[in-house]
C-alpha cells in the first residue's frame, strides 16, 4: 500500500488541532485462486450443454482512492498524539485475470442466491465505489 496525505490545520490550540486532509492511496494485490469457469460463445452466453472447469488463475487487483477527511489531533503528552478522523471519498477498483481465455471469462457461481465473497471479489471488473474512512491513530512525535 502506498499513500500520500496532505493536511491543513484549521484551528490550533495548545493541545488540540482540527484539520482537513486529502488522502490519495494505491493498493496492489496479486494472488492465485482456484476458480470455476463456464464455456461461453463470442457474445458471452453460456454454451449448452454447460461445460465447467476449474483452473488456477492469477488475479491482479488494483485500487486507487481519493478521500477528503476531517479530523482532530489531541496531544496527550509532549510526544504522544491521538488523532481521530472521518472521510467520504471515491475508490476505483480493477480486477483482471492474467491468464484468461476470452471464451472462458465467466466465473461460474454455485451460490448465486447467497452472497459469495470469492465470486464477487475475484470477478473481472472495473468500477467506482464510495469509501467511508473512520479511524483513530496514536503517534509519537520525535
Amino acid at each position: 500500500i502506498a499513500s500520500v496525505e496532505h493536511k491543513v490545520f484549521l484551528r490550533s490550540e495548545e493541545k488540540t488541532r482540527w484539520f482537513v486532509s486529502l488522502l490519495l492511496a494505491h493498493h496492489r494485490k496479486d494472488h492465485a485462486a482456484l476458480l470455476r469457469f463456464v464455456i461461453t460463445d463470442s457474445q458471452g452466453l453460456t454454451v449448452f450443454p454447460r461445460q465447467e472447469f476449474v483452473r488456477l488463475t492469477t488475479i491482479e487487483k488494483r485500487f486507487i482512492s481519493l478521500t477528503p477527511r476531517i479530523g482532530l489531533q489531541q496531544y496527550l503528552s509532549p510526544q504522544l498524539v491521538a488523532e481521530g478522523f472521518l472521510g467520504i471519498g471515491l475508490r476505483y477498483r480493477r480486477v483482471r485475470h492474467q491468464d484468461s481465455n476470452p471464451l472462458t471469462r465467466n466465473i461460474f457461481d454455485d451460490d448465486w442466491w447467497i452472497f459469495s465473497e470469492e465470486f464477487s471479489s475475484n470477478r473481472e471488473a472495473s468500477n467506482f465505489r464510495p469509501t467511508f474512512d473512520l479511524g483513530i491513530r496514536l503517534a509519537w512525535v520525535f
